[in-house]
């Protein structure tokens, strides 16, 4: 009954000694499972339970390394999205600027073709363009047209002769 008994209580100690590591494991894995990165079991023993403990505070702080790395990478990112995005806007800005100057300067220049186009065509002066190489009436303002007995429509592609006298032909 003694050895019985004896038997009994080392099983007891032994079984003890193995469970609360085994626990210690399996509460710390189920912490680390729910994203507890800081968690360790910190083993007291130099045996093969030791030893998983050991591996087990490895693996968590490798966990705890990646997931402190990829938080950096993360903000990293996200500052150079914020600094890129704020360049894209700036850019943008001055896109928008440059299309309104644009756009006021063409508005500028419809505005000012136009008025010339008014003096030209209301000008009591006669005005003909020719072109250079050719020597073809390409335009001519109403003035002209009216003095001479012309359409416009008639004049253009003329040679640019037909509007001097003959005898002055010879003297050009």
């Amino acid at each position: 009954i003694v050895v019985g008994l004896a038997a009994l209580l080392t099983g007891i100690v032994l079984a003890a000694m193995l469970i609360r590591p085994v626990r210690a494991l399996a509460k710390a894995t189920r912490a680390l499972a729910a994203g507890d990165l800081s968690v360790r079991v910190l083993p007291d023993r130099f045996d093969e339970l030791g030893e998983l403990g050991h591996a087990f505070d490895a693996m968590a702080a490798r966990l705890e390394d990646q997931a402190r790395e990829g938080k950096r990478s993360h903000e990293d990112r996200e500052q150079l999205i914020s600094q890129r995005t704020g360049e894209l806007a700036a850019t943008n800005r001055l896109l928008r600027e440059e299309i309104a100057e644009r756009r006021r300067a063409e508005a500028a220049l419809r505005e000012s073709e136009q008025k010339y186009r008014e003096l030209y065509e209301q000008s009591p002066d006669m005005y003909v363009q020719a072109d250079a190489v050719t020597e073809r009436i390409v335009d001519c303002n109403q003035t002209l047209c009216t003095r001479l007995g012309y359409e416009r429509s008639e004049l253009i592609g003329q040679p640019g002769q037909m509007l001097y006298h003959p005898e002055d032909l010879l003297e050009l």
